[in-house]
């Protein structure tokens, strides 16, 4: 386990000091065999879906999706962007644990 642990710091921790091209490059290879795989997982299992697996299928129609959608974006915005007005906070040593906690709400 703690080989793994290792591994996990040390790998991309040589791959970055490599150079940023290098780094680059190995990001994108991890990025199209992710994909590769979801499209080898799609294709290889489409045959096993049941039609009747769908039936009540968005009894509610579209707009719930797209409520919980935009909440789910919106929340992650506001999640994100705390660390980039940290330095504009007054006391950031407890405005920022609370901007985190409100950017959940």
């Amino acid at each position: 386990m703690h080989l793994i642990a290792c591994a996990v710091i040390v790998v991309p921790y040589v791959i970055n000091l490599r150079d940023i091209i290098f780094s680059s490059w190995v990001q994108l290879d991890i990025v199209v065999a992710i994909g590769a795989l979801l499209v080898l997982a799609v294709a290889f299992n489409v045959g096993a879906v049941r039609r009747e697996a769908f039936a009540p299928f968005l009894p509610n129609g579209l707009l719930p999706v797209g409520t919980a959608a935009a909440l789910i974006f919106w929340s992650y915005l506001g999640y994100e962007n705390v660390s980039n007005v940290a330095e504009e906070f007054k006391n950031p040593k407890r405005d920022f644990h609370r901007s985190v906690v409100l950017s959940w709400s």
